[in-house]
């Protein structure tokens, strides 16, 4: 549906995923308490940091 308008759809998917892990690491609401199931604001998720030295199998690089 985004190519029909002319966006490209990685960078929209890229954009939305970004302004969600803003909001949760400022800790601002994704929907409001009237949302159905909600019973106050919430963040949405945590967020996993990685560190920048390891790669994705888990081990250390070289590269320290």
């Amino acid at each position: 549906m985004a190519g029909a308008v002319g966006w490209r759809s990685d960078a929209v998917v890229t954009e939305c995923f970004t302004l969600l892990a803003v909001r949760a690491m400022q800790r601002i609401a994704i929907h409001v308490s009237f949302t159905p199931g909600a019973s106050r604001p919430m963040t949405g998720s945590h967020l996993a940091m990685v560190d920048a030295h390891e790669d994705w199998s888990g081990s250390r690089s070289s590269a320290a």
